[in-house]
């Protein structure tokens, strides 16, 4: 039976609710989560963020696992990564590199990205 989205995001609007770093009073913050669906914005193919014993991050793709990528989605908590080194590493399958967002310097009259 496929996971429907809806109910995901309810129950992880939930589960954050009555978390300490969850939405806290700003109900604004629990309707816009509930509002704006992220599988319409989340790339095909994601890793999850905790590597595994050989140091990989497991690629979760929504075409082979649509379950497992929804469910991923929904994780209250959960930062998936999206890209890493950059883009340099495409989602090819599991993977090791670098996914936080580097600072980038900007030089003056520069508009950031």
């Amino acid at each position: 039976m496929p996971i429907n989205a809806d109910t995901l995001r309810h129950r992880c609007a939930e589960e954050m609710g009555a978390a300490a770093r969850g939405f806290g009073d700003a109900s604004w913050l629990r309707d816009a989560f509930l509002t704006v669906p992220r599988e319409h914005f989340t790339p095909t193919r994601v890793w999850w963020p905790s590597p595994r014993e050989d140091g990989l991050y497991s690629l979760i793709d929504r075409d082979e696992r649509p379950n497992a990528w929804l469910k991923a989605l929904y994780s209250p908590g959960v930062a998936l990564i999206t890209q890493m080194d950059d883009g340099l590493v495409p989602p090819d399958g599991p993977a090791k590199g670098a996914h936080h967002r580097r600072r980038r310097t900007r030089t003056p009259g520069s508009r950031p990205l």
